[in-house]
């Protein structure tokens, strides 16, 4: 393992469970952070602890319901407890969207209530608290993982489609208030990237998305990652409430 750019600094990943959650967790991880990891399972949870572990690499689990805003209250004061600060936060957990494509009148308030509590409501509960925790220490950064849905609409996806764009605005909004404050807050927004390689339609996904990217290819994981440790590095210093697609160029057409 090669430590640099987060040597010593302590990263809170939601979501770093599975897929690009862990993917973004496993980088921070190679660049010396301490990383914790929060979510909602204990085992993948651990699996992904293993695979730090395993690159020498600092990391830690706590399991928190981000939809429960006094789960997260606690995560934070286990955070403060045991490390008395937070300098970055990527917010990556998220529901990827309804099993149901319906039209608007059509679509199920339950599909999109756990979205909204999840991806936008939960973004927003974490966000209470990184802020406050920043606040106390002089600062740090936070990335919202959003989707290449906040740049457009799709027929069937109205939750999905609305907690994107909602996160997109709540990072613009935090970024203008705490800017002076040494918080940046920006957000990525992936699309198209191939993060569930074992999932049954993981096939058919790539064979109908790579069509549609103008690189005739789907993303990895690992470049959906790089930008988000970029945001949350020095070399971004400057650069707050960014919303930066990471589509191959989807977003563009």
């Amino acid at each position: 393992m090669q430590n640099t750019r987060f040597t010593d600094k302590v990263v809170l990943v939601t979501g770093g469970t599975a897929g690009l959650g862990r993917e973004n967790a496993i980088a921070f991880a190679r660049e010396g952070a301490q990383v914790i990891i929060c979510g909602r399972r204990a085992q993948q949870g651990a699996e992904t602890l293993d695979m730090i572990q395993a690159i020498g690499g600092k990391a830690i689990f706590l399991p928190c319901d981000i939809t429960d805003i006094a789960e997260v209250k606690q995560l934070f004061a286990e955070i403060q407890g045991r490390y008395g600060r937070l300098d970055c936060a990527c917010n990556n957990a998220a529901i990827p969207d309804s099993p149901q494509i319906l039209p608007t009148h059509q679509y199920p308030s339950e599909d999109w209530d756990a979205i909204y509590f999840t991806n936008l409501k939960g973004t927003w509960h974490c966000m209470k608290y990184e802020i406050e925790t920043m606040l106390k220490t002089g600062g740090g950064a936070i990335v919202n993982i959003a989707s290449v849905f906040a740049y457009r609409g799709s027929e069937g996806r109205c939750g999905y489609i609305a907690s994107s764009h909602g996160i997109v605005g709540l990072t613009k909004t935090a970024a203008l208030e705490y800017a002076a404050n040494k918080i940046r807050i920006n957000c990525v927004c992936p699309g198209g990237i191939s993060s569930e390689p074992d999932h049954p339609l993981a096939a058919e996904y790539e064979k109908e998305y790579a069509s549609m990217m103008p690189m005739k290819r789907l993303g990895i994981p690992i470049e959906m990652a790089m930008p988000v440790l970029f945001l949350c590095s020095e070399e971004a210093s400057f650069i707050t409430g960014v919303v930066l697609p990471v589509d191959g160029g989807w977003s563009a057409g």
